[in-house]
């Protein structure tokens, strides 16, 4: 594995259909949990909760988001953890390439990829598990 620092654009160009689904889940999330249908309580369960009866690996991610911006980081972590410490990690590179006009740029084996793999994959079974545990 090979980390380097790499010169960037401080601002990054997304494709435009990135933020239009930004945009767009945005407006959903304000609209299912805002005054208009009786508060965040209101807000469906995912389709996948909603067959299997128990909660996805990233249920609570809406609530926590929502939490973040109501000032409450703590319960944002107790929500999911999982998506919590990818947004804050995300939101922190994104911070530093703004003020540095740099990025952090990781070079993988063959053999990285795969161990990356399988962290990854437990990782996000630890989560789930959590989760269930938490909301089920």
């Amino acid at each position: 594995m090979k980390i380097a620092v790499e010169p960037a654009t401080r601002l990054p160009r997304p494709p435009p259909w990135t933020m239009a689904l930004v945009l767009f889940w945005g407006g959903l999330v304000v609209l299912m949990s805002g005054s208009f249908l009786g508060g965040a309580d209101a807000v469906p369960l995912c389709n996948f909760r909603r067959v299997t009866g128990i909660p996805c690996p990233g249920c609570g991610g809406t609530r926590g988001v929502r939490a973040i911006v109501d000032g409450r980081p703590e319960h944002a972590f107790d929500l999911n953890p999982l998506l919590f410490i990818g947004l804050t990690l995300a939101g922190a590179l994104f911070l530093r390439r703004l003020a540095t006009g740099t990025r952090v740029a990781i070079t993988l084996t063959a053999r990285d990829r795969r161990a990356a793999w399988i962290v990854g994959g437990a990782l996000l079974l630890a989560g789930w598990a959590y989760v269930i545990w938490r909301q089920g």
